[in-house]
Formats: C-alpha cells, sequence, structure tokens
C-alpha cells in the first residue's frame, strides 16, 4: 500500500514537471503606463509573450477591457522558444483617466491566461492658432481710437480653454477675454487702441489656453498719437448689424477739419474678409480737399453675399497722420436671423397690397389695392343695369 502511494506521488511530480518543461510562457512587461495622450492622438507601446517552455503553445485571444486600447495581432503561436510581440494602441476619446487591464488566453493548461493591467490620461489639448503676432496701430490722435482683430483657431481634435488680457496699465483693450473653442472653430478677438494722452505706447495682448505645447502666446501691440491729427469722425465705428444677403446698403461717416488750414485727404477701404463687401461709391472721390471747419459726409456701401461676419477697415490718410476706422456688418438671408417657419406669401406681379380677400367660391381671389379701386366700379355699374331692368 505504501508503494502505491510513493508510485503515484511520483507521478504526480513527474507531471507537474513535465508540464512546467513543455508549456511554459512569459509576459513583459507586466504592467504598462501610457501617460497623458491628448484627444484624438495615439500611443503604442509593445508587449512581448515569449515561449519558454519546449513546446508549441497557442495563444487564442488577446483582448482589453476598454475599447480606447487596442491590440495587434490579437491571436499567435509560439514555438519553443519563441516570441510573439504585440502593438497596444491608447487613443483616448475623452479628458479624464483611464485604466483597464489586457487578458492574454493560451491553450497552456499550466497557464491558460494573463492579465495586464494599464493606465492613461487625457487632460490637454493642442493645435491653436494665433494670427498676427504684433499689430501696430499706428498713430492715433488722442480722444479717438483705432480697432485691429486677432484670429484664434483650434486646428486641434479636442475643445480649448482660452483667456486673453492686456497689459494693465496701457491704452489698449481686448474682447472677448475667454472663450471655449470646439475643434475647427475660431474666435476673432477686438483689440482696440484709444489713447488718452501723447506719446508712444507698446502693449503685450497674451493668450492663455490648455494646448500642453504652446500654452501661451503673446502678441505685441504698439501705437502713438503722432501730430495732432486734423480730422474728427463720427462714428467711431461703423456697425452695420446683420443684413439681408445679396443687397446693398449704406450707411454715412461724417468727417470734420477740426484745424484752421485746408487738409489733403485720401480716402479707400481695406476689406479684410468676404472679398469687396464694403465699398464707396464708383463716383466718389478719393481724394480731396477739406477746407477749415468743413464737413463732409461720406457714403459707405455694405453688399453682403454670404451669411459670413465682415470687417474693413477705412483709412484716412492726411499729411499730419492717417486714421482707421472700423466697419462691420453680418450677412444672413433673414434680418435679425430669425427665418419665418412658413414663407410669407407671394404674387408674381410683384409690387404692394393692403388687404387680401379670399373665400368661397375658392376661385374668386381679390388683393391688394387692385381690387380695392375696381370694386366701386363694379357696383355702379350693378346698380345702373338693375335700374335699365327695372324700366
Amino acid at each position: 500500500m505504501i508503494r502505491k502511494n510513493i508510485i503515484l506521488i511520483s507521478l504526480i511530480f513527474i507531471f507537474l514537471f513535465c508540464s512546467s518543461a513543455f508549456a511554459s510562457w512569459t509576459v513583459s512587461p507586466t504592467s504598462i503606463s501610457f501617460g497623458d495622450i491628448p484627444i484624438g492622438s495615439s500611443k503604442t507601446v509593445t508587449l512581448t509573450i515569449t515561449n519558454t517552455g519546449a513546446s508549441v503553445i497557442k495563444i487564442q485571444n488577446i483582448y482589453s477591457s476598454i475599447p480606447e486600447v487596442t491590440t495587434n495581432p490579437s491571436t499567435g503561436n509560439l514555438a519553443a522558444g519563441g516570441s510573439l510581440v504585440v502593438a497596444v494602441t491608447f487613443t483616448p476619446t475623452a479628458r479624464g483617466n483611464y485604466s483597464g487591464e489586457l487578458v492574454i488566453v493560451s491553450d497552456d493548461s499550466s497557464k491558460p491566461s494573463v492579465t495586464v493591467p494599464f493606465t492613461g490620461t487625457s487632460s490637454y489639448a493642442t493645435g491653436i492658432d494665433v494670427s498676427p503676432t504684433s499689430i501696430n496701430f499706428g498713430s492715433v490722435s488722442v480722444g479717438q481710437s483705432a480697432t485691429n482683430y486677432v484670429r484664434v483657431a483650434n486646428n486641434g481634435t479636442s475643445d480649448l480653454n482660452v483667456s486673453v488680457f492686456v497689459t494693465a496699465g496701457t491704452p489698449f483693450t481686448v474682447s472677448p477675454i475667454s472663450f471655449t473653442l470646439r475643434p475647427g472653430q475660431f474666435q476673432t478677438l477686438i483689440v482696440t487702441f484709444a489713447p488718452t494722452e501723447k506719446g508712444s505706447f507698446s502693449s503685450a495682448l497674451t493668450i492663455i489656453s490648455d494646448d500642453k505645447n504652446t500654452p501661451k502666446v503673446v502678441v505685441s501691440l504698439i501705437g502713438d498719437t503722432g501730430p495732432e491729427f486734423p480730422l474728427y469722425y463720427s462714428p467711431s465705428i461703423l456697425n452695420f448689424g446683420k443684413l439681408a444677403i445679396n443687397t446693398t446698403y449704406e450707411k454715412i461717416l461724417k468727417v470734420f477739419n477740426t484745424s484752421s488750414n485746408i487738409v489733403n485727404v485720401s480716402i479707400y477701404i481695406q476689406n479684410l474678409n468676404g472679398g469687396n463687401a464694403f465699398s464707396l461709391p464708383s463716383s466718389y472721390p478719393t481724394s480731396f480737399e477739406m477746407g477749415p471747419g468743413e464737413i463732409r459726409q461720406i457714403p459707405v456701401r455694405f453688399l453682403p453675399t454670404e451669411k459670413v461676419y465682415y470687417s474693413a477697415l477705412i483709412y484716412l490718410v492726411t499729411n499730419t497722420g492717417t486714421a482707421r476706422i472700423s466697419i462691420m456688418g453680418d450677412g444672413a438671408d433673414y434680418i435679425g436671423g430669425l427665418e419665418p417657419s412658413t414663407p410669407p406669401p407671394t404674387s408674381g406681379g410683384g409690387g404692394g397690397g393692403g388687404c387680401s380677400l379670399s373665400g368661397t367660391p375658392k376661385d374668386i381671389s381679390l388683393a391688394g389695392n387692385t381690387a380695392l379701386m375696381i370694386m366701386p366700379v363694379v357696383a355702379i355699374a350693378m346698380r345702373k343695369l338693375y335700374r335699365k331692368f327695372r324700366k
């Protein structure tokens, strides 16, 4: 009896020894840390599975517990002493912390599976683009102002949080001061120089974002008051507002010669976007003289052709300096941006009409002023016909 037990125990030890000798495998590394990866980007690390035994091992499946981590390949055969290199890729889809595990399944009865834990995070964005990076406002008279624009775009694949400020104590301002840009969006910053005393001025427009690669962008700003500018203009910004497209609109810019001398003036418009949406009438002179105290009314036209935001600058150039006047406007199919759910009725002939009469029978319809003019004539004719037949 004792001999039988000894033989059985020996057989068990021999089986276990043979199993470990002929079918065994290892995985390296035993854990994975992907680090901080921006949304839309990926990071790949390699995982090596090695057969340390003497027989072939079949890797039946390799899978991840979360969809943001993938493997390639997901199966394979390991010859004795052979290795399988697996690419493990982390692609975050939202900001946050990620964790999970890889499960590697084999046909080895002594080690049917191995788990490899992993971690990763996505806490930042990339893709900020700022243009221009410097602005020279030139000479602006005390009490006047000039406006320029900076475009901040998000060329990345995740939301970008942005805050903006200018150096305190300088005659420069910026708006807006904070916003969030989705991928592909941009924001136009309105930068204004409004000196209250004579001199030369400089400032820094600082743009802070959660872009890891470029967390801070600085736009340099300079401007001066120059010689006393002889002209005063009103309004300081020409804003057409939101208007229907493919229609021409006109606003008046009033320019005053506040000096006691004759001033030679040149005028032109620089469209910053949208083609030539803003213009002067073709018959309007681009250069003229203004006598002391003279007032001139300059017509400025706006023709939006698309549903976009338009901006431009009017330049008033004199021998003592240049004034830059901002123009802006929006193109929209319906004024105010409210499209009616049912279009208003139209008549093929156009023109006006103060009323519309319709009813039974349905094929009779009198509309507008024409119907109001015909109705008395018809009534008189019917009365005369009635009297004739009565006689």
